[in-house]
């Protein structure tokens, strides 16, 4: 054997060598990439859930503001139709204690009863509970 067949013996093992690595480095690539996409897809499947729960969340808010400005707007009305009569009638005493529950209703906020959005949701959930306004 010639000193050039071992070279050339040399290169095949290298490129044996080469190709193998390559083989390993494509393999690993493989994997990785299935780990990325199975992370993407949790991450979608995650997003798709908070967005979910945000949205009712933001539902849930929604219907409590309208049935406690709904409710705090009929009480106003009412006090006024007691204002407009008591000045009517001229009954001084009345008008005293009806303008006073117009300015204790005006001091409350409606949001004061949700001092967080847990307790707003499961408010809203409970058939029974009463928002005081």
């Amino acid at each position: 054997m010639k000193a050039t067949d071992f070279k050339q013996f040399a290169r095949v093992a290298d490129i044996a060598q080469v190709a193998q690595m390559i083989s390993q480095d494509v393999k690993d690539y493989l994997v990785i990439a299935e780990q990325e996409q199975t992370k993407r897809a949790l991450i979608k499947s995650d997003s798709k859930i908070e967005l979910a729960r945000i949205e009712a969340i933001r539902t849930t808010f929604e219907k409590f503001l309208d049935r406690s400005f709904d409710e705090r707007r009929r009480n106003f009305e009412d006090l006024f139709v007691l204002v407009k009569g008591s000045i009517d009638r001229g009954d001084l005493k009345v008008l005293e204690s009806t303008l006073n529950a117009v300015v204790e209703l005006a001091k409350v906020s409606p949001l004061a009863e949700a001092k967080s959005l847990a307790s707003l949701r499961s408010a809203m959930d409970d058939t029974d509970h009463e928002f005081t306004i």
